[in-house]
């Protein structure tokens, strides 16, 4: 009863708000394009909400550090973004997701595609954020001016697949020297 109550819930909002936000904002003459993006984010919406989760369990922690920091209360500190990085053994989880994606489609298996989404949904976020941290290294290694930084930085997340080729690339050439 309630994986029901929650199924009709998504299904109004993405039936209602979702297509009229689609079809408003991108200006889209083929509604067969908007039906696709839509079931796309109805098929991640476990990773997007994991993701979701995650950023903001970062945030609060992030606030935590700086109200502590106001008031002199010592906490452990987030490691750099500029040193964060990932086991080269995750690049697996990457190469898994796109096997499962068209091997369940070959074998017609649309639980296996939507793993396969979620898993490649998730492994390009961290690799986003891997990314980041090869793009804050070397904005800092470089010295670049404060402004110079935040726009360097708005760029690579409006142009976010960057970030995520700079994370994969890290695998097998270090991009941190």
């Amino acid at each position: 009863i309630f994986d029901l109550k929650i199924q009709r819930s998504f299904d109004f909002y993405t039936r209602k708000i979702l297509l009229l936000s689609f079809i408003e904002s991108a200006k889209v003459e083929n509604v067969h394009e908007v039906i696709l993006r839509i079931k796309f984010l109805k098929d991640v919406f476990p990773s997007v909400f994991l993701i979701g989760g995650f950023l903001g369990v970062l945030l609060s922690f992030v606030l935590k550090n700086g109200i502590s920091r106001l008031w002199k209360i010592k906490e452990r500190k987030l490691t750099p973004l500029s040193k964060w990085k990932v086991s080269s053994q995750f690049i697996w989880f990457f190469i898994l997701s796109g096997v499962m994606i068209f091997g369940g489609r070959y074998i017609e298996n649309s639980i296996v595609v939507k793993i396969g989404k979620n898993l490649l949904v998730i492994s390009c976020f961290v690799y986003f954020l891997m990314g980041l941290g090869i793009l804050d290294y070397n904005v800092k290694r470089m010295k670049f001016p404060p402004f110079m930084r935040y726009v360097l930085y708005t760029l690579s997340i409006l142009v976010y697949p960057v970030p995520i080729i700079f994370g994969i690339t890290e695998v097998w050439f270090k991009m941190r020297r």
